[in-house]
């Protein structure tokens, strides 16, 4: 493609569709191609909407199959999938839990990488602050104010209208703004809700299921159910540090630690023995701090720390 040839829509999705389809081959990606990807992704808005279109899709597809809820398509199918979808943007292809993400108000998308946060500034006076590797997608008009949380995690300070209430769509339920600070992260099989002002309510994909949360409340919603407990102030400000760059554990298995850190670092920690795995961990580190988590590891349990590849290993 020339340089004055306009990209085509379709162009646009079959790119994002080989994009996917050459990130799926973890053994070959590097940090170089991630670079690539991102830099494609930050040239424009339409890359950035069919790229995670397409994620999500993927993504919600592979969730259904994995429940036994769509066909068992063979491993070396999805590359063919993706390229049909981009193609056509017929939901057939994947099924017909993909229709909310094709069918939805493209709105506007934003989007972190691994390790970065950013604030959105709208311009009702609302923000909302995106965690590392998030996506969100708004559309603002007349009668409506709404986002889709595509992946990730967002603290949303919502100015509350009552003619106008903020809604948040995710993959396994809906919040409804009533003046609120509120967090949400979305899991493949769930989403937590944590409310820190105000109130809002939460509503499972299938409308069986709703709840009205308090501050201090923290929900656990699934397809077709809602589980609520407390979080003292402590608790909350714990699982909001992230909005400082700060990530703490209480009595929290190496594992789980490792897990939380592997979100927003490209260096990966690798726990190699069950054991060690179970080990439990008390303090506060830098998100972005590798090497204080693994030494604190290092000197609290007499473990060794092998650093190779991108990873840093902890074992016996």
């Amino acid at each position: 493609m020339s340089a004055s040839e306009p990209e085509t829509a379709l162009r646009i999705e079959e790119r994002a569709a080989e994009w996917l389809v050459s990130r799926q081959d973890t053994r070959n990606w590097c940090e170089t191609d991630q670079v690539e990807l991102d830099a494609w992704l930050a040239q424009s808005v339409a890359r950035q909407v069919a790229f995670y279109r397409l994620e999500a899709t993927l993504d919600r597809a592979e969730r259904l199959r994995a429940l036994g809820s769509s066909p068992r398509f063979p491993a070396g199918i999805w590359p063919l999938v993706l390229k049909a979808a981009a193609a056509l943007s017929a939901v057939v292809v994947i099924g017909f839990a993909a229709t909310g993400y094709f069918l939805a108000p493209e709105g506007t998308v934003y989007q972190t990488s691994i390790g970065n946060r950013e604030i959105l500034s709208l311009n009702d006076g609302s923000q909302i602050e995106l965690n590392t590797d998030s996506a969100l997608r708004i559309a603002q008009d007349g009668a409506q104010r709404k986002a889709w949380l595509e992946k990730g995690e967002a603290f949303f300070q919502i100015k509350h209208d009552p003619r106008r209430p903020f809604v948040v769509e995710t993959g396994n339920a809906t919040v409804l703004d009533l003046g609120t600070k509120f967090s949400l992260r979305e899991f493949a099989d769930r989403l937590e809700v944590t409310l820190v002002e105000g109130s809002a309510r939460i509503e499972t994909k299938d409308g069986a299921h709703s709840a009205t949360l308090k501050p201090g409340d923290f929900a656990v919603a699934r397809a077709n159910t809602i589980r609520i407990t407390r979080r003292s102030d402590q608790q909350l400000a714990d699982e909001l540090g992230w909005r400082r760059g700060v990530l703490t554990f209480r009595y929290t298995t190496l594992a789980e630690a490792a897990a939380e850190f592997n979100r927003y670092n490209r260096t990966q920690i690798i726990i190699a023995d069950p054991k060690v795995a179970q080990l439990t961990i008390y303090g506060a580190f830098a998100a972005n701090d590798v090497a204080s988590f693994a030494d604190a590891a290092q000197a609290y349990f007499k473990l060794h720390v092998n650093n190779r590849d991108g990873q840093v290993v902890l074992s016996r």
